[in-house]
């Protein structure tokens, strides 16, 4: 879907996941706790970014080989996720 400028939404009773791609941003809900992760999909992402979590990045590459984005937490704000170049999965708890 993000591939074709759509976005969708996967999720259970417990997680959520979506896509963003070349120039996409997406803002999680504030929360005091909890995980969140991002994971490239395909070729190496470029400019991710990260802000209002435990771990943030600017403007990193990510790749599918090295986890950067795994086991990130809610530190009581809106984190926002986005990226220049590449595809990212960013999957999240439900409350």
């Amino acid at each position: 879907l993000a591939q074709h400028g759509a976005q969708g939404w996967l999720n259970d009773e417990r997680y959520v996941f979506t896509a963003i791609r070349d120039g996409g941003v997406l803002d999680l809900p504030r929360r005091d706790a909890g995980i969140f992760s991002v994971f490239c999909l395909g070729a190496e992402a470029h400019g991710v970014s990260i802000t209002g979590a435990q771990y943030p990045l600017d403007r990193a590459a990510v790749s599918p080989w090295f986890p950067i984005g795994v086991s990130n937490h809610f530190i009581g704000q809106a984190p926002r996720i986005s990226v220049e170049e590449g595809c990212l999965l960013v999957g999240w708890e439900l409350a």
